[in-house]
């Protein structure tokens, strides 16, 4: 179900549930419980909505540290922006600025790429070619979610959470899997 309909379900339901209680409580009076449970279900909404919600962002943490400054930098940005389109989808900011933010979020990460694998070079990292094929095929993956929607501004939804989901799941496996490694060999290389 989109969004927006979603969204339209879940207020509908809560005005049906206030006039229930409001009802509740002009035909049986405050002294039955019924009207009250609904209350209590009302003001226990937007709680569990947020915790739904919340699953969706990523919390940086010290785990997602490689120990290179410049990296742990960019990592945490690519972590916000994909916060921004998570925020930017859920709270229906528009189908002009869920775009801008998902081009932003590609335009960084092939930023943080190219310095990425800069410092690759400078240290003469022996696994460059696996490594850069792996940002290489993200690349491409991403900009295909991107193109496949062009035009469609319907599916800005699906491409945000498309997106998110895939970037969330490779970012953080690329950080902790291969970044690691890399951060281990920078550091002993002299880089902070």
């Amino acid at each position: 179900m989109k969004k927006s309909y979603s969204m339209f379900a879940l207020f509908s339901l809560i005005i049906i549930a206030l006039v229930v209680v409001f009802l509740g409580f002009v035909v049986f009076g405050p002294g039955n419980p019924v009207p009250w449970v609904i209350l209590v279900i009302l003001a226990l909404i937007p709680y569990f909505h947020e915790r739904s919600v919340r699953k969706e962002y990523i919390e940086w943490s010290s785990q997602y540290e490689v120990g290179v400054k410049l990296i742990d930098h960019d990592h945490q940005k690519l972590v916000g922006l994909l916060n921004q389109v998570v925020s930017a989808s859920h709270y229906n900011m528009g189908k002009g600025y869920v775009k801008g933010v998902i081009e932003e979020l590609i335009e960084y990460t092939k930023y943080h790429f190219e310095r990425e694998e800069g410092l690759m070079r400078d240290n003469n990292w022996t696994d460059i070619d696996a490594h850069m094929k792996q940002h290489r095929d993200m690349v491409d993956k991403v900009e295909a979610f991107s193109s496949k929607y062009t035009g469609d501004l319907d599916g800005q939804e699906e491409l945000s959470t498309e997106i998110h989901h895939f970037l969330k799941d490779w970012l953080l496996d690329h950080i902790v899997r291969t970044d690691k490694e890399l951060g281990q060999f920078l550091i002993s290389s002299g880089v902070k």
